[in-house]
């Protein structure tokens, strides 16, 4: 099987997983952080902090991101609003769907 244009062959992108390992396990000796192997990279995380969130590095290429899970407290979604609340202050759909770029007009 030959690898697409700009594609690692199955030897190359072996080769880049072993060296990427050793080199993340080099310089991440001794932080406590942990590695997890996927198909296509490495995803390194702290175990005692989760909600530091996660660094994926590719095999590919090195190329190294970041995700992090945030929260950001809305409150209730209308009509189910406590007494302290009052009725109507809840979330609207129109802010979910404006948040998720949702269509309007309910299910068809």
């Amino acid at each position: 099987m030959t690898a697409a244009p700009g594609e690692l062959s199955s030897v190359q992108l072996c080769r880049a997983q072993v060296a990427l390992r050793q080199r993340v396990v080099t310089l991440l000796a001794g932080s406590g952080l942990r590695i997890r192997e996927l198909a296509h990279g490495l995803v390194i995380f702290n175990p005692r902090d989760r909600d530091s969130g996660q660094v994926h590095i590719a095999y590919a290429d090195g190329y190294v991101s970041w995700s992090r899970m945030t929260w950001n407290y809305w409150g209730n979604l209308q009509g189910y609003e406590d007494e302290t609340d009052g009725i109507g202050s809840g979330v609207a759909a129109e802010k979910i769907l404006g948040t998720l770029g949702g269509k309007t007009g309910g299910p068809r």
